[in-house]
């Protein structure tokens, strides 16, 4: 599904969808950064209330969760819209936050892991949440090293 023209990325076929219409969904897909250079991603736009959680089992662990996250530019390059917020849990424990602000392009996070260093079989577990979920359209990439 596209957005055509100005409108969402490409969202694959196969991607979880939560209530709330294709906005709500979780999927690979490819945004435009500040420079326009494609970054690949997976598209978590907040909803009204709450989170949208991506739920990884039985990941193998370093020391850090390294990643990016941002939106489409054309979207924060006006830096009009509410924060968005990445919260990492492992285990069902926050080990860490990552704060988007618009502006700040597709902006790298590094998160420590504790005492979740080295683990061979955690559950790993991204919320995306926002206190204003309009245009939100929120996208990152996430590893463990």
């Amino acid at each position: 599904m596209s957005g055509n023209l100005g409108g969402n990325p490409t969202f694959p076929a196969q991607r979880f969808e939560c209530a709330g219409g294709p906005f709500f969904n979780v999927g690979v897909t490819v945004i435009a950064d500040e420079e326009f250079r494609p970054r690949r991603c997976l598209w978590s736009h907040p909803p009204r209330i709450g989170e949208i959680v991506t739920q990884f089992r039985d990941v193998a662990l370093g020391s850090t969760i390294v990643g990016h996250g941002g939106l489409y530019w054309m979207i924060e390059r006006e830096k009009k819209g509410a924060p968005i917020e990445l919260s990492v849990r492992v285990d069902g424990e926050e080990v860490g936050r990552f704060v988007h602000q618009d502006g700040q392009g597709w902006a790298r996070f590094e998160i420590p892991l504790g005492v979740h260093i080295n683990k061979q079989h955690a559950q790993v577990e991204f919320g995306v949440s926002s206190k204003n979920h309009l245009h939100r359209h929120f996208c990152f990439e996430a590893r463990s090293q």
